[in-house]
């Protein structure tokens, strides 16, 4: 009775023991399983999210590419009102086309300066002050767009405005000093000792 008695707790732990070492080996054998699972989840997860912010990109670049397309278009049908515009004669219809110029891209360099010129051949000065002032916002280191507008302004009887935007090219561009000292336009300044001063700076 002894003896048998003795060995059960033995058995006991030897099934404990087995039990124990059982678990030991099975967490051994799943540890790297779960970890390669694991790997392979976040490896699933960061190609998805690669995959969604490439097509993102696909998508933003495809719409800038038509955006641009379109700018170019807007841009190239603008420039050929422009150059119809010079060889039309009526000057109704030239405003006309220079108007639906503008429409189309405002932003194309001279447009708004040649629909200046053909208001003041239709008599509008003010219409023309309002057209270059528009070419020097969208071109404010143009030095063409302050000439024009201080033209416009000698037209109309205003010849402090016109040196005052001849002051403005002049800083927009120091190079214009020439061109406004040879410009004809700009004769009836030429007694203002103003002028002469913008010319030859002290």
């Amino acid at each position: 009775m002894f003896q048998v008695g003795a060995r059960g707790p033995a058995i006991a732990h030897k099934k404990v023991l087995f039990y124990h070492r059982l678990m030991e080996t099975s967490f051994v054998i799943t540890a790297p399983g779960i970890i390669i699972t694991t790997i392979g989840v976040l490896v699933a997860v960061m190609v998805g999210f690669e995959y969604f912010r490439l097509r993102d990109y696909r998508r933003e670049f495809a719409a800038l590419r038509e955006e641009l397309q379109t700018e170019m278009w807007r841009r190239e049908r603008a420039s050929q009102r422009l150059l119809a515009s010079y060889g039309v004669a009526d000057v109704d219809q030239r405003i006309a086309l220079l108007e639906e110029a503008i429409r189309t891209d405002a932003r194309v360099f001279n447009v708004h300066n040649a629909l200046g010129y053909a208001w003041l051949e239709k008599g509008n000065a003010v219409a023309a002050i309002q057209a270059f002032n528009t070419a020097i916002l969208h071109h404010p280191r143009a030095k063409e767009g302050y000439c024009d507008l201080a033209f416009a302004h000698l037209q109309n009887g205003a010849p402090e405005l016109a040196l005052q935007a001849l002051r403005a090219a002049i800083k927009a561009d120091p190079s214009t000093r020439a061109d406004i000292a040879a410009d004809a336009r700009f004769v009836p300044l030429h007694a203002d000792a103003r002028f002469g001063r913008l010319i030859i700076p002290s």
